[in-house]
């Protein structure tokens, strides 16, 4: 599998975020070729950020495709609004169970 990157950089930050929030509690330093899930997730390159978040573009070995990783802020108060994220998304998917859709999925 070919390294998909549209940037030569490996930084895991861009010059959107800033650095000071890549700390105990922030955004989790990530970098190009990192593995996730024992190696099944590869990351490609990063797609975005917000308050909360990270995304990915990741190679998923396990089913030879490309997936986005959304990676969480660790602080305490970000993982309360994951959870609920969490809850959300399987509701979503529990009303489109064949997928027509077209709504993310987690």
């Amino acid at each position: 599998m070919e390294n998909f990157n549209r940037s030569q950089s490996s930084d895991y930050t861009s010059k959107d975020e800033g650095t000071e929030d890549y700390r105990r509690g922030g955004y989790h330093a990530i970098r190009i070729s990192d593995t996730f899930k024992s190696g099944r997730y590869v990351v490609q390159t990063k797609l975005g950020w917000g308050h909360f978040s990270t995304i990915w573009l990741a190679w998923d070995t396990q089913h030879s495709r490309f997936v986005a990783l959304k990676v969480q802020k660790s602080a305490d108060h970000y993982t309360k609004a994951a959870m609920d994220e969490i809850t959300i998304l399987k509701q979503i998917a529990k009303g489109d169970p064949d997928d027509k859709k077209c709504v993310v999925k987690l």
